[in-house]
């Protein structure tokens, strides 16, 4: 799990001169620069003689939700893995950028105001994603305080900009303007967020973004529903495609407070819910 604050591997062995410890310290508490292999998951190299017999121990601390799957692999096994990964982040990225610039031009056409927040939306998402990957952090590797945030303030702005897209699709002025200024009056509740965030401790920070996003994906299905009520067919699109991503973070909202199991899961579950959607609104 990229986003792991500190994590020692520690690994023990006998030698003819006594007990051995390589000692190694990851996360992204420490400068990106630090790594051994340049990627966004934290690899810990180290050998073995045949026939050999290690210990390995790990010490993990985190301000943010605990994940820690496990992989163990010979380098081969390991760079072909790897590579794989990178082809299909280089998928969901591909997608990503090109449907979002489909969308621009097709605003740049027709100058409805609903497709400039869509990507909008699109922009802050990708870059919530790709810091949820570990991805971001080799864009800003001195930068420890901002990297313990970044993955709150940017999910805070994908909510801010979800309401924001999802007020203007829905038509919610028009034909529900009650529901209109509790859209509004939550995303001005998003703005303070993201400037909290950069002010409270990161564990306070992780508690605020549940929050925000929770009740974010709770409003706009709320929204969708009555529109929906009033017959208007968009509101169902928007529950199909919007919806996969709002039930993506529901269920990343309830794992990382352990009340669902899988929390490793999440980044492709968001990352897929929204290329799915992206696809589904673009055609």
């Amino acid at each position: 799990y990229p986003l792991l604050d500190d994590v020692r591997f520690y690994s023990v062995h006998a030698s003819p001169y006594g007990t051995r410890v390589n000692e190694q310290t990851l996360g992204d508490s420490r400068p990106f620069y630090e790594r051994v292999f340049s990627t966004s998951d934290l690899v810990f190299p180290f050998t073995l003689a045949p026939g050999a017999r290690a210990e390995i121990f790990l010490k993990v601390t985190s301000s943010s939700s605990l994940s820690l799957p496990l992989y163990l692999e010979p380098e081969r096994a390991f760079v072909g893995s790897r590579f794989s990964l990178d082809i299909l982040d280089g998928i969901y990225l591909g997608i990503t950028l090109g449907l979002c610039f489909y969308n621009l031009f097709l605003w740049l056409n027709v100058r409805e105001r609903s497709y400039i927040y869509y990507v909008g939306f699109v922009a802050v998402y990708l870059l919530f994603n790709a810091t949820m990957s570990g991805h971001t952090f080799r864009f800003w590797p001195d930068a420890i305080a901002f990297q313990q945030i970044a993955i709150y303030f940017f999910s805070i702005a994908s909510a801010f900009a979800a309401a924001l897209f999802g007020r203007e699709f829905l038509q919610l002025k028009q034909h529900r303007p009650g529901m209109y200024r509790i859209l509004s009056g939550y995303m001005l509740l998003c703005l303070s967020a993201m400037l909290a965030v950069f002010l409270v401790d990161p564990h306070w920070a992780a508690k605020l973004n549940i929050a925000i996003t929770l009740g974010d994906a709770l409003l706009l299905f709320a929204a969708a529903i009555l529109r929906l009520s009033q017959r208007y067919r968009p509101a169902g699109y928007y529950l199909v495609g919007q919806g996969a991503v709002m039930l993506g973070v529901i269920f990343t909202v309830l794992a990382s407070n352990n009340i669902l199991p899988y929390y490793y899961l999440a980044p492709e579950a968001l990352k897929w819910a929204g290329a799915f959607e992206l696809m589904f609104f673009s055609f």
